[in-house]
């Protein structure tokens, strides 16, 4: 990237070459460690994830038919939310990574970005069968909430939701690839104070 830029500004002054190498590289060493920790955050929960995902589908549907389902003590609609909020908050940090910061390419490895997908596309189609299991047909032959037995999951709506929990890991995974970066280009001291701002920030 130096040799590239120093090609570029060819007989321009050599400060401003400096200077401009210099960015160059901490941009590429920014972008490699944000990549990195893009794939990281999904590779690191990605076995706890399935498991989740696992057991909401065998306890979907209610041991008792006039009875909601439940997930151990919590209500099965409950759990199901609260897991695709996060799900919903790692994707939609990732779709943002890529905007801001890839030119729209996506950051993750192609196997991560087909986990990722399949693993949300199975959690919808679960919810969505414990959805149907709130309905019965009533007059008119339509479909009417059984009595008693809760609101469906509304997935657009927790989608919305699921915002705050993307904007949350972007800043952390921004900040830590920020401080790595320093750690690469030895300015140790600034990545700590990086790191120690973070965790003052933090709620």
């Amino acid at each position: 990237m130096r040799a590239a830029v120093h090609k570029e500004m060819k007989g321009q002054a050599q400060e401003a070459v400096a200077r401009a190498a210099d960015v160059a590289e901490r941009d590429v060493i920014f972008l490699f460690h944000l990549f990195m920790n893009a794939n990281k955050n999904l590779l690191e929960t990605r076995r706890a994830n399935w498991l989740h995902a696992l057991v909401l589908s065998l306890t979907e549907k209610p041991a008792n038919k006039d009875q909601p389902p439940t997930f151990g003590r919590e209500p099965w609609a409950e759990a199901a939310t609260t897991f695709l909020l996060s799900v919903y908050g790692e994707v939609g940090a990732v779709d943002y990574l890529s905007r801001r910061y890839f030119g729209g390419r996506s950051p993750l490895f192609a196997e991560v970005a087909e986990d990722t997908k399949a693993l949300v596309a199975h959690t919808e189609q679960v919810v969505e069968l414990y959805n149907d299991c709130l309905h019965k047909l009533g007059p008119s032959r339509k479909l009417v909430l059984k009595p008693g037995m809760g609101e469906p999951v509304d997935l657009a709506a927790v989608k919305k939701r699921s915002v705050e929990q993307a904007t949350a890991s972007v800043e952390q995974t921004v900040r830590l690839s920020k401080a790595e970066t320093l750690v690469d280009r030895g300015e140790r001291r600034a990545a700590a104070e990086l790191i120690q701002q973070g965790f003052q920030e933090a709620p």
